[in-house]
């Protein structure tokens, strides 16, 4: 049986799927670790960056818009490079391991497995 269409005609179709289900995948991510984290002053919400390819380094002093500014990142992932979300304030650890009573220990686990379902 021949092919109707050659491999390599829809391979670019089948990357650029690939980069939507991961760009959702990792926006619903960014999205949910955002929404549970608890709230102090709010500097850990602002904490929360993404990268492409690699992790980003250092912290965010003010306040600003976490979720916009990853969201941006994620959109502009081309290929199946990977993407990086994380907080590196020195407590986030602490914090993901049940320190405050505002969030259940593992929620950033937790983000990861709902937006894997």
């Amino acid at each position: 049986m021949a092919w109707s269409k050659k491999p390599s005609a829809f391979t670019a179709e089948i990357i650029e799927g690939i980069e939507q289900e991961q760009q959702d995948a990792a926006t619903k991510i960014l999205r949910r670790v955002i929404v549970t984290s608890p709230v102090d002053s709010g500097l850990f919400k602002s904490n929360w960056q993404v990268g492409l390819k690699t992790k980003k380094e250092g912290t965010v002093s003010n306040q600003g818009d976490a979720l916009g500014k990853g969201i941006s990142v994620i959109k502009s992932n081309k290929g199946l490079g990977s993407i990086w979300i994380s907080n590196n304030l020195p407590y986030a650890e602490r914090l993901n391991n049940g320190w405050s009573t505002q969030a259940p220990a593992g929620f950033v686990q937790a983000a990861i497995r709902v937006a894997s379902e």
